[in-house]
């Protein structure tokens, strides 16, 4: 809780944090209980912080020869990391509302079913949703007026998502992977740890460190 201020002696781990900084508030699914992120996300963004801080006073020292105190604590670090859903609420008072894997303003832009597991699709701009429609074989969407820019797909999200679902559901994972592969639109499988560390691009880095 920092150095100073009424929580200053007070105990606290990351989750705690994540709870009381808003982190918790806006995780989980719409229609579901608060959860925590599956790491321990606040001690490691105050680290990076902490991180930044050091670099910058010993920059500091060798051009001024005076040292710097630093004051990394967890629960500023998660405010500062709350990025949009904070300046939203700043600049016009919205407050924010847990959505699952979706984004509050572009659409779509979450993780879909499929046959047999789950794939996360990011259409963040209008050409994008033109290249996810024609990989998909559904054309018929860009000449819905309910779907013809971002603004108004976001108005119509249930109905495009609604649909959607329906559509990757009729296909195994690895169908979608393969068809949305080099197409120039973001997409991930949602793998599991081993499959992680078994990704060729963390292979390549590895094998180069070696």
């Amino acid at each position: 809780y920092g150095q100073t201020g009424p929580y200053s002696n007070r105990a606290g781990y990351d989750v705690m944090i994540e709870a009381e900084a808003g982190l918790m508030y806006i995780t989980g699914e719409e229609d579901g209980n608060p959860v925590k992120v599956g790491v321990a996300i606040t001690d490691l963004t105050t680290g990076l912080y902490a991180h930044g801080a050091i670099m910058a006073a010993l920059l500091s020292r060798t051009k001024t020869n005076f040292g710097q105190w630093i004051d990394c604590s967890l629960i500023e670090s998660q405010i500062a990391s709350l990025a949009n859903i904070a300046s939203n609420y700043l600049i016009s008072n919205g407050e924010a509302v847990r959505m699952g894997t979706s984004h509050p303003s572009i659409v779509p832009y979450q993780v879909f079913p499929t046959k047999d597991s789950f794939i996360m699709i990011g259409a963040g701009n209008d050409r994008q949703f033109k290249i996810l429609c024609q990989t998909i074989n559904q054309e018929n969407l860009l000449q819905d007026s309910r779907f013809k820019t971002n603004a108004s797909r976001v108005q119509h999200r249930k109905e495009l998502i609604s649909l959607l679902k329906s559509k990757f559901q009729e296909e195994d994972t690895d169908h979608w992977l393969e068809k949305f592969f080099d197409k120039g639109i973001p997409f991930a499988p949602i793998n599991n740890i081993q499959k992680t560390f078994e990704h060729p691009q963390n292979i390549l880095k590895l094998e180069k460190l070696n």
